[in-house]
């Protein structure tokens, strides 16, 4: 499935989002409508307990679904239920949620399928790569398994080969493999077909990006039936 990472810890703990047209649209119609909600009346001061749902409002200030995750006495540190982030905000910035933005939390905690860290703990070099490999991207998820956290592979689609996530870290010498699976691959290898020079043959454009990128297919009997019966195995 298309997803987007929102929230990366550690490659054993991040948080994703589906990327559907109707989950991108409930996620964002919840945004405007909780803010709406909240601007129309004067939130009530109230205290909240670790583990209560409450709206709490960002360093953006937009205000957000979040549970308590610890409470002083000048503020509280929240989790927001549908990015995966926790911050600290002051008392004023927190408020009962409305009983109607009960939808289910958008982020889900996975982690990385097949992988485990060189030394014992993840390092920061580890979390930023992740994070690069996955800020502002469409990727495609896969649950492997479903234990105490959904395991994922994560592979990248933007470039013109696709990159199995957690392989990039064992490639990098960020990660290693685990014991208890199989060395992570990133797919076969897929080279690019070749075009003779100073010579005109037949073709299909099936897209374009720009008059200065553009992809076609050779559109020759034989071509076609090996694309036909690619698509068909």
């Amino acid at each position: 499935v298309e997803i987007i990472v929102s929230e990366v810890k550690s490659p054993s703990s991040f948080f994703l989002q589906l990327a559907s047209p109707s989950s991108v649209e409930c996620l964002s119609m919840l945004s405007v409508e909780l803010n709406e909600a909240m601007s129309s009346s004067k939130p009530p001061v109230s205290t909240f307990e670790v583990g209560c749902i409450c709206a709490a409002k960002f360093m953006d200030d937009s205000w957000y679904r979040a549970r308590v995750v610890e409470a002083s006495s000048t503020g509280y540190l929240v989790y927001f239920v549908d990015f995966g982030n926790t911050d600290f905000v002051s008392c004023d910035r927190v408020a009962l949620c409305p009983e109607r933005f009960s939808q289910p939390a958008q982020a889900i905690e996975c982690s990385l399928d097949g992988i485990k860290p060189l030394s014992g703990q993840w390092t920061p070099r580890s979390t930023a790569l992740l994070k690069e490999l996955t800020g502002y991207k469409i990727l495609l998820a896969k649950v492997v398994s479903n234990d105490t956290l959904p395991s994922v592979d994560l592979v990248g689609t933007s470039s013109t080969v696709d990159v199995n996530l957690a392989a990039e870290l064992v490639a990098k010498g960020h990660a290693a493999n685990s014991a208890s699976s199989q060395p992570v691959s990133s797919g076969p290898q897929i080279e690019s077909l070749s075009l003779p020079t100073d010579k005109f043959v037949e073709i299909i454009v099936s897209e374009v990006k720009s008059p200065s990128s553009f992809f076609l297919q050779l559109a020759s009997p034989s071509s076609v039936e090996c694309l036909s019966m690619l698509s068909v195995e």
